[in-house]
C-alpha cells in the first residue's frame, strides 16, 4: 500500500484507476493526437515511478483500448513505448516518438478490466456474451439439482449464483442495448 499511495501524482493529464495490482491510466480528448500525447506522458512518469520504486511493468499485460463512438473515424493505431531510462529523461514528446525503445504496446479492441470485458464502442456485447455463457452453465447445474436438494437450498444457490453474476459490473454494462438485454432475459 505504501506504494501505491503517491501513484496518482505521475499524472498531469491523464486519470488513474487502481484497484489492488491493476491500474488503469484513461486519456480523455478530443483530439486523439493530444490524448495519445497526453497518455504517453503519463507513461513515462509512471514508468519512472515504478523504477525508483523498484517495480516494473508487465508488458505481457499491458494494453491500449481505444475507446470511441463507432461513428468517428479512427485515426490509424495508437503507439505508446515504453522507453528505456535515458530516452525518459529526454521530456519532449517529439524526440519520444521516433526513439527505437523497447516496446510498442498492443492495442486491442475488447480489454477485460476487474472482469468486465470493455469493447472499443461501449456496445457491452462481448462481456453480455460471457455473462450469458456463466449464466447457461448455472441454469444446467441448477437443473440437475433440483431433484435432489430442497427449494429453500435451491434459493440460496441461485442467489449465490445467479444473481451475483448478474449484479457483477451491471453499473457498467446495464445500459447495454435492449437487444443484448433480451438475450439475457430470455435464459
Amino acid at each position: 500500500m505504501c506504494y501505491v499511495n503517491d501513484i496518482i501524482r505521475c499524472s498531469s493529464s491523464c486519470k488513474f484507476y487502481l484497484y489492488a495490482d491493476d491500474l488503469a491510466i484513461v486519456s480523455v480528448h478530443k483530439n486523439q493526437e493530444d490524448a495519445v500525447r497526453n497518455l504517453q506522458k503519463d507513461c513515462n512518469a509512471f514508468l519512472l515511478w515504478g523504477h525508483d520504486k523498484a517495480l516494473t511493468l508487465n508488458m505481457n499485460k499491458t494494453e491500449i483500448l481505444h475507446i470511441t463512438s463507432p461513428n468517428v473515424n479512427r485515426q490509424g493505431q495508437i503507439k505508446i513505448k515504453t522507453h528505456y531510462l535515458d530516452c525518459l529523461h529526454k521530456q519532449d514528446f517529439e524526440k519520444w516518438k521516433n526513439c527505437n525503445c523497447l516496446k510498442t504496446l498492443k492495442q486491442v479492441k475488447v480489454f477485460k478490466y476487474l472482469g468486465v470485458f470493455i469493447d472499443e464502442n461501449l456496445n457491452w456485447s462481448n462481456h453480455i456474451d460471457v455473462l450469458c455463457e456463466k449464466l447457461c452453465l448455472c441454469a444446467m447445474k441448477l437443473n440437475d439439482l433440483k431433484w435432489f436438494v430442497p427449494s429453500e437450498i435451491m434459493l440460496q444457490i441461485y442467489y449465490g449464483l445467479i444473481v451475483s453474476i448478474l449484479n457483477y459490473g451491471i453499473g457498467a454494462w446495464g445500459l447495454a442495448s435492449d437487444t443484448l438485454i433480451q438475450r439475457i432475459q430470455n435464459l
